[in-house]
């Protein structure tokens, strides 16, 4: 099921200010189109991947899922049971 949400974890959201300009660099240096952030915050690790389309569909193998990030976002932040669709 999905659903929108206008917020996303603190934590993630943290992160992702303190280092969106390297993440943005590494996004541009890999020329891929998608930022994967997997996330778990009780070992307290954020795990940064740049996918292709190809590599997100054999990732999440999901049409649906896949239109609807292919038609706005750039960024698939993973926390647990949850999928986050971000654009940075």
């Amino acid at each position: 099921m999905i659903k929108e949400v206008t917020s996303i974890p603190e934590y993630i959201e943290d992160f992702i200010k303190i280092n969106k300009e390297k993440i943005i660099e590494l996004y541009k240096e890999n020329q891929k189109k998608y930022i994967i952030m997997k996330c778990n915050k009780d070992e307290n690790k954020i795990d940064l991947m740049y996918l292709n389309d190809d590599e997100l569909y054999s990732l999440i193998n999901n049409n649906d899922l896949m239109i609807k990030i292919n038609q706005k976002y750039n960024c698939i932040i993973y926390e647990k049971e949850r999928i986050f669709l971000i654009n940075l």
